[in-house]
């Protein structure tokens, strides 16, 4: 969607602490490029967006919930 509409894209992350919410935005890319055919492109996208998802898993390990339930038992 942000290679289609040529916009920013921003991510924001949040963490409840003890005084309240944290939270944090964090610039990712002026403008999604990807031109046609170069997969390497595409990786380097996903690379940073995997990158910034392990730090700030990091600085909050226990904050991070599923909310599908995947691992219900079914009757």
């Amino acid at each position: 969607m942000a290679k289609t509409l040529q916009c920013q894209v921003t991510l924001m992350f949040s963490y409840r602490v003890p005084q309240g919410v944290i939270f944090e935005v964090v610039p990712f890319a002026d403008k999604v490029v990807l031109p046609r055919g170069d997969t390497e492109a595409l990786q380097t996208y996903v690379q940073r967006y995997a990158t910034e998802l392990e730090r700030q898993a990091a600085k909050a390990p226990l904050q991070w919930f599923n909310f599908y339930s995947y691992w219900t038992r079914q009757p």
